[in-house]
């Protein structure tokens, strides 16, 4: 999780520059729509975390309960994405990808996050 989740923003900052880059048409104009809701998602995943990291590394007891509330926040998000994307027929392909990792991630972290001895142990502070 340490790994994953040093590296998590890096990833997310980048998403963040390409959805901007979808933003700025060749005239610089900014379309509204999926493009932006990206863009918005990709900033506050950004700040959520640096703030997951800091709560991590520092061992803060609310870790746990913080890293739940991401995932619910990161399914809750890609189902509004999927929304968006189901208008059009190209994005119906992607929608089982879009949904099948968080999903997958959520299912093996929540329950270990919950039950474990060891992260109730780990983040005291």
């Amino acid at each position: 999780m340490a790994f994953g989740l040093a590296i998590a923003p890096i990833a997310v900052a980048g998403n963040a520059v390409r959805s901007l880059h979808t933003l700025s048409g060749r005239d610089g104009a900014i379309i509204f729509g999926f493009s932006s809701f990206l863009l918005l998602r990709s900033v506050a995943s950004f700040v959520a975390l640096l703030l997951l990291n800091w709560l991590f590394y520092t061992r803060k007891s609310v870790f746990p309960r913080a890293m739940l509330g991401y995932y619910v926040w990161i399914i809750g998000s890609r189902l509004l994405a999927a929304l968006f994307l189901s208008a059009a027929p190209e994005g119906r392909r992607a929608l089982p990808l879009l949904l099948i990792f968080p999903i997958i991630n959520a299912a093996i972290w929540v329950p270990y996050l919950l039950v474990s001895h060891r992260v109730k142990a780990t983040f005291v502070n």
